[in-house]
């Protein structure tokens, strides 16, 4: 029995990419695009074949995916070591405090940031300097309005924006200087 010819241009640019990688076994990969055992055996004895592997493993190395991905199914396979540190009694605290953290983070469990409590807004900053050389800093601020998306050729008759009311309340002891 002969195997119909495996054309290697037909091949998708991803087979040699994954098979470029190297993390998983060129069986495994043939398996997954479909191809016989019989047809990757073929295919490894193929000149043309090997010419195109050559280049997909240039480009994984120069642009650092093939690196990513080893470093990737390294640390999936030592999880469980990892996992077995911050169990065993015998691990110092420390050790085991980093573990707990690399996990958080490479697990993407670590709790959103915190958004900017500052607004994006205009603010207004009032720095007084009392005659003994201390300093009152009083701010407030304005939350933006939401910048209306339509435009037209026509100038509009009320251009105007209400201008909010600027709530400065001065600190305890401000009276002691006149300060108002």
């Amino acid at each position: 029995m002969t195997l119909p010819a495996l054309k290697i241009n037909e091949l998708p640019e991803e087979f040699f990419i994954d098979v470029a990688v190297g993390v998983d076994p060129f069986e495994d990969i043939c398996d997954n695009y479909e191809l016989s055992p019989e047809a990757a055996a073929q295919l490894e004895a193929d000149p043309a074949f090997q010419r195109r592997l050559r280049i997909a493993k240039q480009v994984v190395e120069d642009d650092g995916r093939a690196f990513r991905s080893r470093c990737r199914v390294a640390v999936t396979n030592a999880v469980h070591h990892v996992v077995h540190m911050l169990r065993d009694t015998d691990v110092p605290a420390s050790v085991q405090l980093d573990a707990f953290k690399t996990l958080v983070k490479f697990g993407d469990l670590e709790p959103a940031a915190k958004k900017d409590q500052s607004g994006g807004g205009p603010a207004l900053t009032l720095n007084i300097v009392a005659p003994d050389g201390t300093s009152h800093n009083f701010t407030a601020q304005v939350e933006p309005e939401p910048i209306e998306a339509e435009y037209s050729e026509t100038p509009r008759e009320d251009c105007s924006r209400d201008v909010p009311e600027l709530n400065i309340v001065p600190p305890a002891g401000a009276s002691l200087f006149d300060a108002q």
